[in-house]
């Protein structure tokens, strides 16, 4: 649970001027030429999930050095994971719709604080649009079992939105 809080905000710090700050500094005119714009968001959508990947697995390793014993279940691993992609996919997608890098880091900042205040208030409150809208939340899903599932559709929902986005945006 405690990836999943930390998680985003950590991205929105690292991850969230990714895009936009690099057409606002105007580098990415440089890649553009060799690359395909669609490559570009995909590869930058992979290296910011494979750097949080790599972080659980350094954590885990020093969890295991200093405790002597670490059980984790594949589902665990599958749903943070899970949870990763879907994070940086709503990072990737609010800087590729950000006109700056400012305005990217501050929306991404304010989702990373307002996911889990909405998250407990559809956990507090039993009205139908807070239970409609909970299934947007990464959160929800760290008690399911196949509903990660979902979880997943929409990470490839997202990126594919973002993917076309950047493809379409003007450098």
């Amino acid at each position: 649970m405690l990836y999943a809080l930390l998680a985003y905000l950590f991205s929105t710090v690292l991850f969230s001027g990714t895009i936009s700050g690099e057409i606002e500094s105007q580098t990415m005119r440089f890649l553009t030429p060799y690359l395909k714009r669609k490559s570009i968001y995909l590869a930058k959508f992979f290296a910011a999930t494979i750097y949080f990947v790599v972080i659980t697995i350094i954590s885990l390793i020093v969890l295991f050095i200093t405790a002597g014993f670490v059980s984790i279940s594949v589902y665990s691993v599958l749903m943070i994971v899970g949870i990763y992609l879907y994070i940086e996919s709503v990072v990737l997608l609010v800087s590729t719709l950000a006109t700056s890098e400012r305005a990217s880091n501050l929306i991404n900042l304010l989702i990373s604080i307002l996911f889990p205040v909405f998250y407990t208030a559809t956990l507090l409150k039993d009205w139908f649009l807070l239970k409609a809208i909970q299934w947007i939340f990464p959160y929800h899903y760290l008690s399911k079992t196949w509903e990660i599932i979902f979880l997943f559709v929409l990470t490839t929902l997202l990126v594919f939105i973002g993917q076309k986005l950047f493809e379409n945006k003007e450098i």
